[in-house]
C-alpha cells in the first residue's frame, strides 16, 4: 500500500471521528474538541487498541473500511513499517474539510514526520 493513501486514510478516519463539528455557534468549544478527539484516537492506534480507535469512527468510515477489506490495525501496522515507530504529536491544525471540522496532525516516528 502507498504512502499517499494511508495517509489519505489516515486523514478521512481523523475527519469522519464525529459528525458534530459543523456547528457554528460553539467553535471554539467543538474545535478544541475535535483536536483532543484526533489525539486521543491516534493515542489508541499507538497503543494497539485497535477495538476502541475503531469505536470512534463514523459508521461511513467503518462501510467504507470493509467494503476495502481494510482494518485500522493494518492501516497502523502499513504507516510504522514505512514511517518506523510512532513518538509523538508535534503540532496540531483544525480545519473544515468536506463540510466537517478535521483535526490534522503532525507526528514523529523514528524514519519521518507524518501529516
Amino acid at each position: 500500500m502507498k504512502k499517499g493513501r494511508l495517509i489519505i486514510i489516515l486523514v478521512l478516519a481523523l475527519s469522519l471521528i464525529f459528525t458534530v463539528g459543523r456547528a457554528k455557534t460553539t467553535v471554539t468549544p467543538v474545535m478544541k474538541n475535535v483536536e483532543s478527539t484526533a489525539k486521543h484516537f491516534v493515542g489508541l492506534l499507538s497503543k494497539g487498541q485497535f477495538d476502541e480507535a475503531n469505536k470512534m469512527l463514523a459508521k461511513i468510515m467503518v462501510e467504507s473500511l470493509k467494503e476495502q477489506n481494510l482494518t485500522l490495525e493494518e492501516i497502523w501496522s502499513d504507516v510504522i513499517a514505512q514511517t518506523g515507530k510512532f513518538r509523538e504529536i508535534k503540532e496540531t491544525k483544525v480545519t473544515e474539510e468536506m463540510g466537517y471540522n478535521a483535526s490534522m496532525l503532525l507526528v514523529t516516528s523514528r524514519r519521518s514526520p507524518l501529516t
